[in-house]
């Protein structure tokens, strides 16, 4: 089972990247330098903002559901 998450994973991790390049090269053509470099910027703030979100719930509602077990 692990190996197939970690195998979406990576499936999902690579589609992202060639999506993100794809993107950043059509945009090039109608943006300054600075243009896209804050186009770069704002898609890696709101990815990462979205992972340690995700990131951040799964760990609560584990912790959470980890106290409600009776010892």
């Amino acid at each position: 089972m692990f190996d197939e998450l970690f195998s979406i994973g990576i499936l999902f991790a690579a589609a992202t990247f060639i999506y993100f390049s794809y993107f950043v090269y059509k945009a090039s053509s109608s943006l300054t330098a600075a243009g896209i470099a804050g186009v770069i910027f704002f898609q890696v703030m709101v990815w990462s903002s979205l992972l340690a979100g995700i990131l951040y719930l799964s760990l609560k509602i584990y912790n959470s559901i980890m106290e409600s077990l009776p010892l």
